[in-house]
């Protein structure tokens, strides 16, 4: 299905930047909305100044240390918090309490702690991915089938054993879709942290482009923003096919909480 619906997508998107382009050249649009060929030179015109590389290496150092961070906590807790009583009943009412609140609302709290640092940026794009994580890894590792775990009884395999060889790939599927939106989160967080606090990275280099009123910088900023947020979701749909092979991964968007 998904290989019969990719070619309409496609033409879909292409009429749609058709659309866009020949609006602007025909003078129906703001002078501050630019057309799509502008947009791309405002990428190029970025990278020729020598804001560009810098800006991207910034932004990348802060979004994989804080999703690896985020991700890495809410794995490991998630997955026992699935599996132990005592865990549960301890994490699940916090996590209940803490996931509504706005994660980038806590900046201000952290720059108060730490600083007008990265560790700053980082702790609030960790915080954001965490929440996600943590409650699709918990819950996938309750929904694991109670016949898997009876074979597993019947060969008498230790809980080691029973939680590496059933439980961990039963639950994948859910943890895979954590990631997935803790990876929209990132980029999220990421954004608002950059443009709070000392603006720079991609971030910054967006609001820098609308504080200047260079369009073409900030909507380069913005095209960088949502190539590498798609290149991100797809090499980790990629990689979660792989390692899920057989069974059904659940499909995903983005929760922007």
């Amino acid at each position: 299905m998904l290989a019969k619906q990719w070619p309409l997508s496609l033409a879909a998107g292409i009429l749609l930047l058709l659309g866009w382009e020949a609006a602007g050249r025909s003078g129906q649009l703001p002078e501050y909305v630019l057309t799509p060929t502008a947009i791309v030179r405002g990428a190029v015109t970025t990278y020729e100044e020598g804001l560009l590389l810098p800006a991207i290496a910034t932004s990348a150092r802060r979004l994989a240390a804080g999703f690896a961070i985020g991700t890495g906590i809410g794995v490991v807790l998630g997955l026992v918090s699935g599996r132990s009583w005592f865990m549960s009943k301890v994490v699940d009412p916090l996590v209940s309490v803490a996931n509504p609140m706005p994660k980038i609302a806590l900046l201000p709290v952290f720059a108060v702690w730490l600083g007008f640092t990265d560790v700053t940026r980082v702790s609030v794009i960790a915080l954001g991915c965490f929440f996600p994580v943590f409650i699709n890894s918990a819950s996938g590792t309750r929904l694991v089938e109670l016949d898997l775990m009876r074979v597993a009884d019947n060969v008498e395999a230790s809980s080691l054993r029973r939680f590496f060889s059933v439980v961990l790939p039963a639950a994948l599927p859910r943890v895979l879709v954590g990631m997935r939106i803790a990876v929209a989160l990132s980029f999220v967080t990421m954004f608002a942290s950059e443009i709070v606090v000392s603006p720079d990275g991609v971030g910054g280099m967006l609001y820098n482009g609308y504080e200047n009123g260079r369009f073409d910088v900030m909507y380069g900023g913005l095209l960088v923003l949502a190539t590498a947020g798609f290149l991100a979701d797809l090499a980790l749909s990629q990689l979660g096919t792989r390692l899920t092979r057989g069974q059904n991964i659940e499909a995903v968007g983005s929760d922007g909480r």
